[in-house]
């Protein structure tokens, strides 16, 4: 499906299964003729009813029994978010900010005793801005000790 605007070609790709556009933005001549479609919806999916740039992947986020516990008691989570950092605060926003303090000091630093994987690799704490791909799995792990 292409549409056309301000010189520019939008090419959006409509993926059934998620319902997710994905656009790719082509410099062309404003004098090419856009194909018609026979989607009645059509009008649904055009980029200037959406702002592709603020779509964020959504990423699936587990946490332990124990901060569950400041979750709602869910341990599972689907949220939408561009990095570890921005899934907490998702997170926060939804659930208060006891989250935000279990896992963060008060300079903003994660704590040391927190375990963060993305994908099973275990980030750094500088890692904490990392971008994040749809479908990524993220894993929130107190560390556990004792004897």
């Amino acid at each position: 499906m292409y549409y056309f605007y301000a010189g520019f070609r939008y090419e959006a790709e409509i993926y059934e299964e998620s319902m997710r556009l994905s656009f790719n933005l082509y410099a062309v001549g404003v004098a090419e003729a856009v194909p018609e479609s026979s989607d009645p919806n059509e009008h649904l999916y055009h980029p200037l009813h959406m702002n592709p740039l603020k779509m964020s992947p959504k990423v699936r986020v587990t946490v332990t029994a124990v901060l569950a516990n400041y979750l709602g008691g869910q341990r599972d989570f689907i949220v939408e978010a561009d990095s570890v950092r921005a899934v907490i605060e998702e997170l926060a926003k939804k659930y208060g900010s006891e989250i935000r303090r279990r896992l963060f000091d008060e300079e903003g630093r994660l704590r040391r005793y927190i375990n963060i994987y993305v994908n099973d690799r275990g980030l750094s704490h500088q890692e904490l801005d990392m971008r994040l791909q749809d479908g990524d799995e993220v894993l929130i792990l107190p560390a556990v000790s004792g004897g």
